[in-house]
């Protein structure tokens, strides 16, 4: 995917929209550099390291922002609503990307001693799952732009795509990795203030899933057996 990210990069000069291209494939980069930081045994402290997680932080931060707030000016509206939700999910799960840069390779630590299959989850679960969401849409954005899809068909393909994504690793990451990993969007594990711990109790994605088997009668899978 890194080479099929700077392809594109190199291919922008051809196209009639190249930051499109820029940006497409530099947040493409960004998600394999998130991949490579949480799939990692020993965690980096090189100082390289720590200001390239910040780097990457701020830029997807930034881009995002960028999209949500002037995107509408550059498609349709229903393209432009389909590729929101899109970011929407991009950004709940670079959360765990942000408290990284935020709060340096110790929180990861923390993080790994407190759910021994964390490691496993946010690679298996959400990068790579999210890297694959995000070629896809970049492959029906080709189309859209060759006018082989029309912006509805575009969207027809997003939203499917980015919800039933969602879901099924929400909750297979629960069912297979439940109490050995967590789905906090917020993982509240150094010394944190009280705002931090109201958050982390928000957005405990595991808490509202289990729920849900719960209701659904669904035992989840006992981590002893992993």
């Amino acid at each position: 995917m890194a080479a099929c990210a700077i392809a594109g990069i190199q291919l922008r000069r051809k196209s009639p929209q190249p930051y499109t291209f820029l940006h497409a494939g530099l947040v493409q980069l960004s998600l394999i550099w998130w991949t490579y930081r949480f799939a990692q045994h020993q965690h980096e402290t090189l100082q390289l390291v720590v200001w390239m997680d910040r780097c990457v932080a701020t830029y997807l931060a930034c881009v995002s922002l960028a999209w949500i707030l002037f995107g509408h000016l550059l498609v349709q509206p229903a393209l432009y609503q389909a590729l929101t939700l899109a970011v929407a999910v991009l950004q709940s799960a670079l959360l765990y990307g942000y408290q990284l840069a935020w709060y340096g390779p110790e929180w990861l630590t923390c993080v790994y001693e407190q759910y021994p299959w964390q490691r496993v989850g946010l690679t298996a679960y959400v990068f790579n799952v999210l890297l694959l969401v995000f070629a896809q849409i970049l492959f029906g954005a080709t189309l859209n732009l060759r006018k082989i899809w029309t912006p509805l068909q575009f969207c027809g393909f997003i939203v499917p795509t980015v919800v039933g994504s969602l879901v099924a690793t929400m909750l297979l990451m629960e069912y297979y990795l439940t109490e050995v990993s967590t789905q906090r969007l917020w993982i509240a594990c150094l010394p944190e203030q009280a705002w931090s711990r109201h958050i982390d109790d928000a957005l405990n994605g595991s808490r509202y899933i289990q729920d849900f088997f719960a209701k659904m009668k669904i035992a989840l899978l006992d981590p002893a057996r992993l």
